[in-house]
């Protein structure tokens, strides 16, 4: 371990990394957040469902809904909602790929 940070929000959920950015959900706030190396916040975005877990993708971020079996598809540099998937089941609290 380098270091380590406190967590933007009250409720930390999942973390992703998308090469340049940690990915950062809060159940608490329902906020997503880009983190630096530093844990400096790059960006936010409000969501209107409550994040379980983030999946950082070739272009897009997959980020579950707590309450839901749904997982929705967002532009990591908008947050704009891209579209939203079945997830094969609710409380989805971690996510992963196989390179696709």
């Amino acid at each position: 371990m380098r270091g380590s940070f406190a967590a933007p929000g009250e409720r930390p959920a999942g973390l992703a990394w998308d090469g340049q950015a940690l990915w950062h959900v809060d159940r608490q706030s329902r906020c997503l957040y880009a983190l630096d190396g530093s844990g400096q916040t790059l960006k936010r975005f409000s969501l209107t469902f409550q994040p379980a877990a983030v999946l950082a993708t070739a272009g897009e971020l997959k980020v579950s809904d707590w309450g839901t079996a749904e997982l929705h598809r967002l532009d990591p540099q908008t947050g704009r909602e891209l579209g939203i998937e079945r997830a094969p089941d609710n409380q989805l609290t971690g996510l992963t790929s196989a390179g696709r």
